[in-house]
């Protein structure tokens, strides 16, 4: 048993894609609220990534300032402002594994969007995103084009791909 403030090394577990429960809705909202929650309570990650203030704000402005006031459908916009970086998993969670609430926030960001996808929710920018070898194989045959249609300098252009692609 791992206490906080422990100086034990963050152990990751792997991904169980394949368990009943991975992708059921419930279970993985369940594990959500769970998670959040804790977060909320701690906050070191508060200067990591966008995914923790947004979660921070959307519990403190919810009806009863807890995570159960929310509506599962809120919990979209702090998923997708999680990059994967592991900041928060490696150097700040004082409750990841070996600690006994075993919390892996990029794992379960992981496990939301493997939902999204197999339900057929992902939203239509993420999923294009998603098509690594097709867009690896457009970038190349169009790259100077899209160098400069995407370059800062180009203020018409830059901005039409700000509200069009999300690019900030």
């Amino acid at each position: 048993m791992s206490k906080e403030g422990s100086t034990e090394a963050p152990i990751r577990h792997p991904i169980d894609f394949e368990h009943p429960d991975f992708l059921n809705p419930e279970k993985l909202d369940s594990e959500m609220r769970r998670v959040f929650d804790i977060c909320h309570g701690c906050r070191r990650c508060f200067n990591l990534c966008d995914s923790f203030p947004k979660l921070f704000d959307m519990i403190d402005e919810s009806k009863n300032e807890d995570v159960e006031s929310l509506s599962s459908k809120q919990f979209a916009p702090v998923v997708d402002a999680c990059t994967l970086c592991d900041m928060c998993f490696m150097t700040k969670c004082p409750y990841v594994p070996p600690h006994d609430f075993n919390l892996d926030f990029p794992h379960l960001m992981l496990r939301y969007r493997t939902a999204q996808k197999k339900l057929g929710q992902l939203p239509a920018v993420p999923r294009q995103l998603a098509e690594i070898d097709r867009n690896s194989k457009i970038g190349v045959m169009f790259s100077k084009f899209i160098n400069w249609a995407s370059n800062i300098k180009n203020k018409f252009l830059r901005k039409i791909l700000e509200m069009i692609a999300g690019i900030d």
